[in-house]
């Protein structure tokens, strides 16, 4: 590459052109063949190994072994071997330090894809934002499922992360799940839309996040609703409600609802799985019940959604949460954008468990709302949720989560943007 002089290099081009014109009838057999492979041309060779090395090397062979080795490896040859029958040491020493930086490069561009990947998403995400609609929101979906793939192909039949070749002291990604790389590893500051969408199940369930929202009937009540028959009695005008995967994800524990009101009150009725071998402890008012098995609710009577009331209950007595936000319109006040604690409302629950069942319902007064009866043709925003203990986990942080409205910005259940609407 270096060595040499003008002439040289003149002399040596005549020459590989006239090999490769000799050489042009096998090519063409080669080409055309269902069972072998065209060779590089040398230009083609040296491209190859300058990733690796400086093709003014000249140990050895120089850089025509590693060049031959990256052009194997570019055909899916994962292993190769270099024999050397003159006892060749420059070349041995060539061959190890080449594989150690293609195995290196491997890494690299695993890595890359991953962020390339990322970026890719992200960019027709916002894309979507600006227009949302089946046409815009279809390379969503794309290229999450591309995501979906290249994340299934660093892991094995086992769902351990693969090694590199060679390499097995080093674990890509440090040997994260592939639940944890999905939510961008261990950290707390966890990938949130669109990366936990199932843009399959969307489509399927025709729900574009920021251009289709759930609805449902507030049926007016013909006496008092009483826990336990939801299908009997004043609940049988009011219509059954899914809550599915915050996300519209899969899940394993299933619950629904219904709603009533009357002149004074409004009904949330509640079915939902739990083991009956499940025990709970009570925690009082405004404690941790969040976190464990509860149900999580949030109200606007306004249908703003930019206040709200929350409520959360577990299957136990004396063991909720209530809370506010949006009562306080001042900037400056400490309060202002937090869901405070401080507000107290005078409502209860109730609560039956049925077997692997838990049957509950909540009576909110319109008076603690600060709301007069709603009139036929209103419309309150609403969402309600289920938070689930799994039976393989303890931790809050690995919760099962459903949700009537779902969320497609995060995972949390107080994001106003997702809240339904309920119709007197």
């Amino acid at each position: 590459h270096l060595a040499g002089t003008w002439k040289d290099m003149r002399v040596n081009r005549t020459a590989i052109t006239a090999v490769e014109w000799l050489r042009g009838p096998i090519r063409d057999a080669l080409r055309a063949s269902k069972h072998f492979t065209e060779p590089a041309r040398i230009e083609a060779t040296a491209d190859a190994a300058s990733e690796i090395l400086s093709i003014g090397n000249q140990c050895g062979e120089g850089w025509l072994l590693t060049g031959e080795m990256v052009e194997l490896i570019r055909g899916g040859v994962n292993n190769v071997v270099t024999l050397q029958p003159f006892g060749c040491l420059p070349n041995h020493v060539v061959a190890k330090g080449m594989m150690k930086q293609v195995r290196r490069l491997k890494l690299v561009r695993m890595e890359f894809d991953y962020a390339k990947n990322l970026a890719t998403v992200i960019q027709l995400y916002h894309a979507y934002l600006l227009a949302p609609s089946v046409a815009t929101f279809t390379p969503v979906a794309d290229a999450l499922r591309a995501r979906g793939a290249m994340l299934d192909g660093f892991y094995d039949a086992k769902g351990r992360i693969k090694c590199i070749e060679g390499w097995p002291e080093l674990k890509p990604f440090q040997g994260h799940s592939r639940k944890q790389i999905q939510q961008n590893g261990t950290l707390r500051a966890q990938l949130s839309a669109p990366f936990g969408w199932d843009a399959d199940a969307m489509l399927a369930k025709g729900v574009l996040p920021g251009a289709t929202a759930r609805k449902t009937k507030v049926a007016k009540a013909e006496g008092r609703p009483q826990l336990g028959d939801f299908d009997a009695g004043a609940w049988a005008a009011a219509e059954w409600n899914d809550m599915n995967g915050i996300q519209l994800e899969a899940i394993k524990t299933k619950a629904r609802f219904k709603a009533l009101h009357d002149g004074e009150n409004l009904y949330i009725g509640v079915e939902t799985d739990l083991p009956a071998a499940k025990t709970f402890v009570e925690t009082g008012r405004d404690s941790s019940c969040f976190r464990t098995d509860c149900i999580d609710m949030l109200i606007d009577p306004s249908g703003m959604r930019d206040k709200y009331y929350h409520f959360i209950w577990n299957p136990v007595p004396n063991s909720y949460h209530d809370s506010a936000k949006g009562l306080f319109e001042d900037p400056l006040d400490p309060r202002y954008a937090d869901d405070w604690a401080g507000w107290q409302g005078d409502w209860k629950y109730e609560n039956v468990r049925n077997g692997d069942t838990w049957l509950t319902m909540a009576i909110i007064p319109f008076k603690t709302l600060g709301v007069s009866a709603p009139k036929p043709g209103d419309t309150w925003a609403f969402n309600i949720g289920r938070a689930a203990i799994m039976p393989d986990t303890t931790s809050v942080l690995s919760m099962e989560l459903s949700l009537w409205s779902p969320n497609f910005e995060n995972r949390k259940f107080t994001n106003p943007g997702a809240m339904g609407t309920l119709e007197f």
